[in-house]
């Protein structure tokens, strides 16, 4: 027995407005009960058709981007709201403690790490640097206008309330050493090192927010040193 074609009776030809029409249709032309649920089907199918939900969102360039924007607006918004020299201290305090702690990482069961600050000549650059077995392996040099770095060792002062004991030079610059451990080793600025049985400290412009302690572990953080 072959399948039925399914027809609508004339009457019904031309009065499909809608979903409702089918429905009234197909209850007509096979009877209630099963044109209840094939009507009902096919109204559903209609209104998903006929009404699409609208997907609203965003894609992953356009996140990136809106990202990005805001990073630039940030970084030169705060240029302008902390100043130049406040930016320069900001960025000396930064990139100290990421040579500091790449040192400390690297002498860790290798052989001796050195990590030096060294003002130039004339005090406006500041390089920044860690070497192994006399090779440079992280530096950078960052622009020192306005940057005033002093220092000490076994010193657990806030630099608010007492400066670093001896100012970093060109002549004199700031040394660290470490052990197998990654602890401090004989450090200090230049004609002042020592064993650092604390802590050392490196104070720029006398601003705990800018200054930098290092811990006789090896780690370098900023702010005073834990009393």
């Amino acid at each position: 027995m072959g399948v039925q074609p399914f027809i609508l009776p004339r009457s019904s030809q031309g009065r499909l407005s809608g979903p409702s029409g089918v429905t009234n249709a197909v209850r007509k032309s096979v009877g209630k009960p099963i044109g209840k649920s094939i009507g009902k089907s096919i109204e559903s199918a209609v209104k998903r058709t006929a009404s699409p939900k609208t997907q609203l969102g965003v894609t992953l360039l356009e996140l990136v981007i809106v990202i990005s924007l805001f990073g630039i607006v940030g970084i030169v918004a705060l240029s302008r709201t902390m100043g130049a020299n406040t930016f320069n201290q900001l960025i000396a305090r930064d990139q100290i403690i990421s040579v500091a702690r790449i040192a400390q990482n690297v002498r860790i069961g290798r052989a001796p790490v050195s990590f030096s600050i060294t003002p130039n000549v004339g005090g406006d650059l500041l390089a920044i640097s860690a070497s192994h077995d006399g090779g440079v392996f992280s530096a950078v040099t960052v622009n020192a206008a306005d940057v005033v770095i002093r220092a000490d060792i076994n010193q657990s002062m806030s630099c608010a309330a007492t400066d670093g004991a001896t100012l970093v030079t060109n002549a004199n610059p700031l040394v660290f050493t470490y052990d197998a451990l990654g602890e401090l080793g004989v450090s200090g600025v230049m004609g002042s090192t020592g064993a650092v049985t604390s802590a050392a400290r490196i104070c720029i412009n006398g601003d705990p927010a800018m200054s930098i302690c290092v811990a006789s572990s090896g780690y370098a953080y900023v702010g005073d040193c834990d009393g």
